[in-house]
């Protein structure tokens, strides 16, 4: 039996909030992965979504800005270079609208990102459902139906905006 390929994911709902309006900044764009974890990455992960409650504990604490990165740097390296193996392509674009550098098996490409960039990458790379999780829909994905794209009817992020802004 051959080893299993990439699966294509939408990003559609990489979703990014500015001054309370929420962006679709990935969308009609793809990330093509390979949707196995390692124990190390797994762990990393775990530890990783533990930290994130005691970084939105200090996200409004200006003065706790190195008690932020040292929590997030503890993990980094570890998330990020197992995130690159898995990647293995993508049509991503900066919010300029220029073409990403592509996935190349290093944590290079993925300086380019920003943390929520990252994050969404972590989720779906572990077979999860951002726009899913943050619904706070019932029950778990599995791999294969969070990452099998499904039509989902969605506003687009101009219509989203134009909604906000009534």
């Amino acid at each position: 039996m051959a080893k299993p390929g990439a699966k294509r994911v939408l990003s559609d709902d990489c979703l990014v909030t500015i001054d309370e309006t929420e962006y679709a900044i990935h969308e009609g764009e793809w990330v093509d992965v390979l949707v196995f974890t390692t124990i190390a990455e797994t762990r990393a992960f775990q530890e990783f979504r533990r930290i994130s409650v005691e970084l939105e504990a200090l996200a409004d604490d200006d003065d706790a800005v190195a008690e932020r990165m040292t929590l997030i740097n503890e993990h980094y390296d570890i998330l990020c270079d197992g995130l690159a193996k898995r990647l293995v392509g993508w049509n991503w674009s900066d919010m300029s609208g220029k073409p990403l550098p592509a996935p190349d098996g290093t944590v290079g490409p993925l300086n380019n990102l920003t943390s929520g960039e990252l994050y969404y990458l972590l989720s779906v790379t572990r077979g999860s459902n951002p726009s899913a999780e943050k619904n706070d829909s019932a029950g778990s994905q599995t791999t294969s139906s969070a990452i099998e794209p499904t039509p989902i009817p969605r506003q687009s992020a101009t219509a989203r905006n134009r909604t906000k802004a009534s």
